[in-house]
C-alpha cells in the first residue's frame, strides 16, 4: 500500500507528500511493489539497475483472523543493504506474524542519490536548511501511515516498535535521535548497526561532487539540473557506482534541520533522545567474510602480519599481541575477527555495540544479544573461496526470524528451534518493551556498568558478561578514543 505520493519530477528530492485517493475505491494490494531504484546486489552493487522512483510502499502481515480493533503490537521492519540497495521482497515475515500474534510492518525508502543527497541548492529550498534525508523522513512517513491506519488491521497504534538491520539499524538509531519522530513509537530495536551520520557539510560536498559529474556544475541550480536528469543517468553516477565520496560514509543521514539536529551518538550520550526500550545486538562473525578479499584464504602468517601492520600503524604490536594466530586455524579467521571487533564497515561492530548499550541503558531499559550460531546458512552476499567458513557473519540472524531471500540453505532442526526462541523473545519485547518470556532462557537488563548479553546459539542460549573481553574491546575502544 502507498504511505507517500511517487517522488517523481519535481517531488525528487522533496519530503515525502501525501497519497492522493485513488479510483477505484477498493485498491488491489496483493502484489508486492518495486523496490526503491538501486543496483542489483544486495550490500555489494552490481551495476545492473532495479526497481523505481515509484517505491514509497509498505506491506502489512497479520496472524489469520485477525481484526479492527484487536490492538495486537505492531513490528516495522525497516530494511538494510548500506543505505543504496535493499527492499520489502527481502523479508516474508508471514510465519513471525501468525505464530508470534504481531502485526508485520515492513516498508521501502528511498536509497542511495535518491533519498540522501545533499547539496547546498537543495538546502537552499528547504525551510530549516537542510537536505539529504529525505530516505529518514520516508520512515517517518511510513511510521505516521501505521499510527493512523494500523488499527483497521488489528495492530495497536500505542504499541509500535521498529526493528532494522544493517543501515535499516543505523536508521532506526537515527529514528531514536530525530525530534520529528518521537511519539511515532514505543520500543527500538537495532540489529547489527551503529548510530553514526555525515556532517551536512562532508555529505554537501559528496552532493556537489556527484551534481559536478553529472554536468550541474552550478551550485545555485545544480537541485533543478538534476532534477531533469533521467533516474538510470542518477543512479549510473551513484556514490555507490563510479564518483567516489568526500564524506566518511558513503551515503545515509545527515545532521541538519528538524529531522536531525544532533549527531545521534551525541544526542543518546547525553540523554537527550526518544528514550524507550532498546533491543541492541551483533553477529559474532559480522565481517569475516570480507577477511579473504584482504589476505586471501588459505592466508599466511606474514599476509596477515603485513596488512595489520600497514593498517595500524604504530598499534599494529597491540593488535597482533590481542589475536595470537595459534588461536586460529588459519590467519583469515583471525583477520574476520579483527574486522568485526573494531567494525571494520560503517562502525557496525562488537565493540561499538557494547558501547552503545551502555549508553542506552543509562537511561532506558536495554537489552543486549549477541548472535552465536557458527554454523549458521551463509548469505549470497559475499562470494568467499571455497572451505572458508562465514560463521555468524552480518545479516545471518534474519533467517532465525524472518523468511529471507538472501539465505538459501533451510535451517537444521536445533537451528528451527532457535528461530522459534528468536521469535518469542523479539515478538515478547514488541508486545511488552522486555524480551523475556515463559520457557525462555532469562535475558537480564544490560546496564552501564557493565555486560549482561544474551549469546543466541543452537546449542543453547546463555548469557554473558564477558562480551567485551572477548571481543578486545578495551584495545579498540582505547584506538577509537586515540586523537
Amino acid at each position: 500500500m502507498p504511505y507517500a505520493a511517487p517522488p517523481v519530477g519535481k517531488l525528487r528530492w522533496k519530503p515525502p507528500a501525501p497519497v492522493a485517493p485513488w479510483r477505484p475505491a477498493v485498491r488491489d494490494a496483493t502484489k508486492p511493489p518495486s523496490p526503491c531504484l538501486q543496483f542489483a546486489g544486495y550490500g555489494i552493487p552490481s551495476q545492473t539497475p532495479l526497481g523505481r522512483e515509484d517505491c514509497l510502499y509498505l506491506n502489512v502481515y497479520r496472524p489469520a483472523g485477525g481484526r479492527t480493533g484487536q490492538r495486537l503490537p505492531v513490528l516495522v521492519v525497516i530494511p538494510g543493504g548500506a543505505f543504496t540497495t535493499g527492499s520489502t521482497d527481502l523479508f516474508d515475515p508471514s510465519a513471525f506474524a501468525a505464530t508470534t500474534d504481531t502485526v508485520v510492518v515492513t516498508i521501502n525508502y528511498r536509497l542511495n542519490v535518491f533519498g540522501f543527497l545533499a547539496l547546498p541548492s537543495l538546502t537552499a529550498e528547504a525551510p530549516d536548511h537542510s537536505s539529504g534525508n529525505d530516505g529518514l523522513l520516508d520512515q517517518q512517513a511510513a511510521l505516521r501511515w501505521v499510527q493512523r491506519n494500523i488499527g483497521a488491521f488489528g495492530g495497536d497504534p500505542g504499541n509500535v516498535t521498529i526493528d532494522g538491520q544493517s543501515s535499516g539499524a543505523i536508521s532506526v538509531c537515527a529514528q531514536l535521535a530525530s525530534p520529528t519522530a518521537k511519539g511515532l513509537f514505543a520500543r527500538a530495536i537495532i540489529e547489527s548497526g551503529s548510530c553514526l551520520a555525515n556532517t551536512l557539510p562532508e555529505a554537501e560536498a559528496a552532493g556537489t561532487k556527484f551534481a559536478d559529474a553529472l554536468g550541474c556544475t552550478n551550485a545555485a541550480t545544480a537541485a533543478a539540473c538534476l532534477r531533469a536528469k533521467p533516474a538510470t543517468a542518477l543512479l549510473a553516477k551513484s556514490a555507490a557506482g563510479t564518483v567516489p565520496t568526500p564524506a566518511p560514509y558513503p551515503t545515509g543521514p545527515n545532521v541538519s534541520g528538524r529531522v536531525l539536529p544532533v549527531l545521534p551518538r551525541q544526542a543518546i550520550a547525553a540523554g537527550s533522545w526518544n528514550k524507550v526500550p532498546v533491543m541492541i545486538g551483533s553477529n559474532h562473525d559480522e565481517w569475516r567474510p570480507l577477511a579473504p578479499y584482504l589476505v586471501g584464504f588459505p592466508s599466511k602468517p606474514q599476509t596477515f602480519r603485513g596488512v595489520i601492520t600497514k593498517e595500524f600503524g604504530p598499534a599494529a604490536p597491540r593488535v597482533l599481541a590481542a589475536y595470537p594466530l595459534g588461536q586460529y586455524t588459519d590467519p583469515a579467521y583471525a583477520m574476520g575477527a579483527v574486522l568485526t571487533d573494531m567494525g571494520a564497515e560503517y562502525g557496525i561492530g562488537s565493540c561499538e555495540t557494547g558501547q552503545l548499550a551502555g549508553l542506552f541503558a543509562a537511561s532506558a531499559p536495554t537489552y543486549a544479544y549477541e548472535f552465536a550460531d557458527s554454523n549458521a546458512p551463509p548469505l549470497t552476499t559475499f562470494v568467499t573461496p571455497p572451505g572458508f567458513d562465514p560463521g555468524a557473519e552480518h545479516g545471518s540472524e534474519l533467517a532465525y526470524l524472518f523468511h529471507y531471500a538472501l539465505v538459501k540453505q533451510p535451517l537444521t532442526v536445533a537451528q528451527q528451534r532457535l528461530s522459534a526462541q528468536m521469535m518469542r523473545y523479539w515478538a515478547t519485547f514488541a508486545r511488552t518493551g522486555a524480551p523475556n518470556a515463559a520457557n525462555l532462557v532469562p535475558w537480564p537488563r544490560d546496564t552501564h556498568a557493565g555486560d549482561q548479553v544474551l549469546e543466541l546459539r543452537p546449542t543453547g542460549n546463555t548469557v554473558s558478561a564477558a562480551f567485551a573481553v572477548d571481543h578486545h574491546c578495551s584495545l579498540w575502544n582505547a584506538l577509537t578514543a586515540a586523537p
